[in-house]
């Protein structure tokens, strides 16, 4: 399956990363969203994500099951490329971290700060806006996935990332 995805993670507690080229990088407690495609196959990318152990190659990497615990991932089929249109959506609604995840496009970033719990029902209009390229809409938790039939599932998938 090809696609897009959002993938979540939770950092316990404020930290400074070195992220390659970016340099030293603050990142503060909370969930984080970040951005990215599977244009082969996307539940394969999104699984290497959730590996402990691999090779340093994005920027996610250096983050991803390391810094941060990753607590699931929205996948998106479709033929279509849509992180630069989530990414263009997502960096009007929540602050980003320039340049992360982004070096091979004109995006600004690829990976964005969740502030509040409030702000989650965003993502469920950013993913309105990006449907009519969508075959099917897909959660996954790392072991399983999950087919979303109702984008108001996602909002419940969010929730009960609180108390993973």
């Amino acid at each position: 399956m090809r696609g897009s995805y959002l993938l979540f993670l939770r950092n316990e507690r404020r930290c400074s990363v070195r992220v390659g080229r970016l340099g030293n990088i603050v990142f503060n407690s909370g969930v984080y969203v970040y951005v990215g495609s599977g244009l082969n196959n996307v539940v394969s990318r999104v699984g290497r994500h959730f590996k402990s152990v691999k090779r340093v190659f994005w920027h996610i990497d250096y983050i991803a099951s390391r810094v941060m615990r990753i607590i699931g991932a929205i996948l998106l089929i479709s033929d279509k490329r849509l992180e630069g249109m989530l990414s263009s959506i997502l960096k009007d609604y929540y602050s980003y971290v320039p340049g992360f995840g982004a070096s091979d496009t004109k995006d600004v970033s690829h990976l964005f700060y969740i502030h509040t719990e409030s702000k989650y029902d965003l993502l469920v209009s950013v993913i309105s806006n990006v449907l009519t390229y969508v075959t099917d809409v897909y959660w996954y938790d790392g072991i399983k996935l999950h087919k979303v039939r109702d984008l108001a599932e996602i909002l419940n998938f969010l929730k009960e990332m609180k108390s993973t």
